[in-house]
């Protein structure tokens, strides 16, 4: 019980301090902006809205604002300041400014994707899935290449879903899918649809479970291909958590319906093997997600320990270096490289931080320290 309590005591502690606990990425030295060029700027917003749609952090949107407030300031043209400036503010669900953006970039470019795109989703979050429609089928028929027509055949899928429409949702979802089979978005997507109609419709109830059941195979075998990513294993933990919600559902239709609709106690008649095979099944994938959530809270544990540890004393290498290490395990290479440039601000010549920037590309801007003048003779 003790232990219990520790856990969760522990646990909470790590949940409040999270945002404390990471380190910040660097700021965007605002006098450095100015002299950059247009293309460097793009690309420096475009990492930058990367990274803040993986870390959800303040500090690197109010960065990729800054940039693309200078790029702006330049050329308010400028179709890719527009589209970032527009995904960005899908990001941080700020339609309004997002809608403002990408409008700008259809009036000069009808039939630009990324803009379409970006509208269609706007429409969807606002759950005007026909106004949706008619941008993601203008994007739909101008996509530049296969990972972005299966993007836009799942959003429509979607969008046909929100209208009713579950013959031309399901068809558009198996097209994203015929067109990259290997895209386990798509996959997630059709589970996602299956799961919604078997709440509504028994027959989709084994279509529900069948597919919840293939996805978390998937995403099981891509989390073993990258043991150390706890990002991997919070898709795994997502994945049970649909395919507990399948069984259920699975479960709950062998039971007699009130006069709502809504299942009660009472077993259908034969059925009691069906329903004790889902319970079974139910029983089995919680004590496995049990397991993946007790290694998730361990790894947030630790993580915090150790980003906490560097909090308290910046200057000390062996602290640095024991985040790092974690970092790297765990496939978290933003901050792996940002702790290992600390690293060889405080030591330059530090081996094994200048050895994981030349990995990873990342030019090191420290030079090692001279080695000291021999004596002369007689000294």
């Amino acid at each position: 019980m003790r232990l219990r309590m520790l856990m969760a005591g522990l646990t909470t502690a790590v949940l409040s301090a999270w945002a404390v606990a990471q380190p910040a990425a660097p700021a965007v030295r605002d006098a450095m902006l100015e002299t950059r060029s247009t293309p460097d700027l793009v690309a420096d917003a475009t990492a930058l809205l990367a990274e803040f749609k993986s870390t959800r952090s303040e500090s690197l949107l109010a960065d990729a604002r800054r940039v693309l407030g200078v790029l702006l300031t330049r050329d308010p043209l400028n179709t890719d300041a527009n589209l970032l400036s527009g995904e960005l503010g899908l990001e941080a669900n700020d339609y309004d400014t997002a809608r403002k953006y990408f409008a700008q970039v259809t009036q000069i470019e009808p039939n630009n994707y990324r803009a379409n795109v970006g509208l269609g989703r706007i429409w969807n979050a606002n759950r005007s899935f026909r106004q949706a429609v008619l941008f993601l089928e203008l994007a739909e028929r101008v996509a530049p290449d296969v990972k972005r027509g299966s993007e836009v055949k799942r959003l429509l899928a979607s969008s046909y879903l929100g209208m009713g429409n579950v013959t031309k949702a399901l068809e558009k979802i198996e097209e994203a899918i015929r067109l990259d089979p290997e895209s386990l978005e798509s996959l997630r997507a059709r589970m996602d649809i299956n799961l919604q109609l078997a709440a509504r419709d028994p027959a989709f109830i084994p279509v529900a479970v069948s597919d919840s059941s293939d996805y978390l195979a998937r995403v099981r075998k891509q989390a073993e291909a990258e043991p150390g990513s706890v990002e991997r294993l919070r898709e795994v933990e997502q994945a049970y958590d649909a395919a507990i919600l399948a069984v259920r559902t699975l479960h709950n239709s062998y039971y007699e319906r009130d006069a709502q609709r809504r299942p009660t106690n009472r077993l259908i008649r034969d059925k009691e093997a069906e329903a004790a095979a889902a319970l079974n099944r139910l029983a089995e994938l919680a004590g496995e997600v049990a397991v993946i959530r007790l290694t998730i809270a361990n790894h947030d544990i630790i993580q915090f320990a150790a980003a906490k540890a560097v909090e308290l004393d910046p200057k000390n290498v062996k602290y640095l270096e024991n985040l790092a290490a974690l970092y790297q395990r765990t496939n978290q290479r933003e901050q792996a490289i940002e702790t290992c440039q600390k690293i060889l601000a405080l030591q330059p010549s530090h081996a094994a931080a200048r050895q994981f920037l030349d990995s990873v590309g990342v030019p090191v801007t420290t030079e090692p320290a001279a080695e000291p003048p021999s004596p002369a003779p007689g000294d």
